[in-house]
C-alpha cells in the first residue's frame, strides 16, 4: 500500500470521526433544547402561580384589613366618596396592585389560556362605579402602555358593564356592608 492510499484512508477515517462527533453534538443540542423548553414551561407555571397568589393576597388583605376594606368599598361606590387622603391612598394603592396583577397575567398570556376567566377578572374590576372611574382616569393609560388589544378588550367590557343594571347591586351591597361595619 502506498503512502497516497494510506492518506486517503486516513482522510476517510477522519471524515467519519468528524461526522460521528457532529451527530453526537447535534443529539446533545437537541437534549439541551428539550431541557430548556421544560425549564421555560416551569418558569411560566411559577410566574402564573405567583400572579394568582398576588391576586389572592390582595383579596385577603382587602377582606381582613378594615381600613382597606372600607376605603376600597368607598372607592368602588365612586371615587368622589374618598374624602380623606388616607382613603385615597389605600384605594389607589389597591387598584394599582390589581392593575399590575392584570398586566402580569396579560404578559404571561393568561388571556390566551383562560380567556373567559381573564375577561371576568376585568369585568369584576370595572363593575363598580369607582372601578370604572379609576379605569377612565388611570387604568386605561396603564393598559395602553402594555397592549392596545388589552385596552380594546377593556373598553368593550367598560361599555358592557356601564350600560348594565346587573352590576348595580355590587355597589349597593358594598355600601350596605360598609355602613354596617362603622
Amino acid at each position: 500500500m502506498s503512502w497516497e492510499q494510506i492518506a486517503i484512508i486516513a482522510q476517510i477515517c477522519t471524515g467519519g470521526a468528524t461526522l460521528i462527533v457532529a451527530l453526537f453534538l447535534a443529539a446533545q443540542i437537541r437534549l439541551q433544547m428539550r431541557a430548556l423548553d421544560r425549564a421555560h414551561e416551569d418558569a411560566e407555571r411559577e410566574l402564573l402561580f405567583s400572579s394568582r397568589e398576588m391576586a389572592q393576597s390582595l383579596l385577603t388583605a382587602r377582606n381582613t384589613n378594615d381600613s382597606l376594606f372600607n376605603a376600597v368599598n368607598k372607592g368602588f361606590s365612586g371615587m368622589d366618596n374618598l374624602k380623606s387622603a388616607d382613603e385615597r391612598l389605600r384605594y389607589f394603592t389597591y387598584m394599582r396592585s390589581i392593575y399590575q396583577w392584570l398586566v402580569t397575567d396579560w404578559r404571561l398570556g393568561r388571556h390566551r389560556q383562560n380567556y373567559d376567566d381573564f375577561l371576568d377578572d376585568i369585568r369584576n374590576i370595572l363593575a363598580p362605579v369607582g372601578g370604572r372611574d379609576y379605569y377612565k382616569q388611570y387604568g386605561r393609560d396603564r393598559f395602553r402602555l402594555v397592549s392596545d388589544e388589552l385596552v380594546f378588550i377593556s373598553d368593550q367590557i367598560y361599555e358592557e358593564v356601564r350600560e348594565s343594571t346587573v352590576f348595580s347591586n355590587v355597589n349597593e351591597n358594598a355600601v350596605a356592608k360598609n355602613q354596617t361595619n362603622k
